[in-house]
This record gives C-alpha cells, structure tokens and sequence, in this order.
C-alpha cells in the first residue's frame, strides 16, 4: 500500500477509464487499472435486443432470467467470469481493509462483483452512473 488515503480503481476500458481519470486527479491520486474489472465477453449475444437473443439463444435466455452467469456463446464462460470477479473482490477488499476504494467497472462484472462484497440484497442491474457506498464497518462485518 502505497500510503494514499483513497484508491481508485477502474477496468482498462475506455468508458470506464474516461470516468475514472477524472476522480482520480480529483483526490489526488493515481489511477491504478485493475484487468479484472473489464466488462463481460458477452460474444455473440452482445448488441442483440431481448427478442433476438431469446430466439438465438433460449439456453442463454433462461440462465438470464434465473440470475445465473451463463456460458456467452462465443464469449466468455461463467467459470472464467467468477474467477475475475473473485480476484477482483479479493483486491478490492484487501485495500479496503487500509483504506477507501472507488471502482469504476461496468454493469456485468459489478453485478458478478456485488455479491463477493457482501451485496446480498443487489437484484437490480448496476445502471450506468451507480453509485453505492459501503462503509468500512459494513465491510468488516462481512
């Protein structure tokens, strides 16, 4: 630990960077890249509305309607997924333990995130923009 009094985090994408930077200069600190909290490989299905992916791929369609982490078809698979998001978590609550941690990721791997975290009760999708706080006593109790 490199002695700042806040950490921030982001996935290397540009969308996520481009938030991220800018909450960085504003602390004071640099911004350190973290691979894992990279968006989900969502493959074939990514782009397609509901309809086109409930057509193309009711297995994928069910497993998402039962909040499970599917295989994505030509994508990334749920073991690989939980594993980054295990990696990441570990991370995120080893520097929490000494200090505040802002992460900038994306939708799919926050919610696959959350739960590792102690978010139990996260049944909507992270929306562009969440914000949520835990503090570091919520943490500990985890």
């Amino acid at each position: 630990m490199d002695g700042d009094s806040v950490v921030v985090l982001s996935s290397p994408l540009s969308r996520a960077m481009n938030t991220a930077e800018p909450i960085a200069r504003a602390v004071g600190v640099r911004l350190r890249v973290d691979p894992d909290l990279a968006e989900i490989d969502f493959g074939a299905i990514d782009g397609l509305t509901w309809a086109e992916l409930a057509r193309a791929h009711p297995v994928v369609a069910g497993r998402i309607l039962e909040r499970e982490t599917p295989d994505w078809p030509d994508g990334e698979t749920a073991v690989a997924v939980a594993r980054r998001a295990a990696n990441a978590a570990a991370r995120i609550l080893e520097i929490s333990a000494s200090t505040s941690v802002v992460v900038v990721s994306h939708s799919g791997m926050l919610g696959a995130i959350a739960p590792l975290l102690g978010f139990v009760s996260v049944t909507e999708p992270f929306e562009p923009a969440t914000v949520r706080r835990v503090d570091p006593i919520e943490l500990a109790a985890r």
